[in-house]
C-alpha cells in the first residue's frame, strides 16, 4: 500500500480491513423495504455487491 493508512482505509475483498468488517453486522436496508417472496433488491455495501430478499418466513 502506498500510504500508511491504506490497510485501514481499503475494505474491498482480501484486505485486512474489508475482512474485518465482513466479520460484523451492518444494516444495508429496511425489512419495509422488501416485500415477501417479492423480486430481490440490488445493494451496494462494503464495496461489493449484493442481493437481499425476504421470503415469507421473514
Amino acid at each position: 500500500m502506498s500510504d500508511k493508512f491504506g490497510v485501514l482505509t481499503r475494505v474491498g475483498p482480501d484486505t485486512p480491513a474489508g475482512d474485518l468488517f465482513r466479520q460484523i453486522r451492518l444494516p444495508v436496508a429496511k425489512s419495509s423495504e422488501f416485500e415477501a417472496d417479492g423480486e430481490p433488491i440490488r445493494l451496494m455495501a462494503r464495496g461489493e455487491r449484493l442481493v437481499g430478499f425476504r421470503d415469507t418466513q421473514g
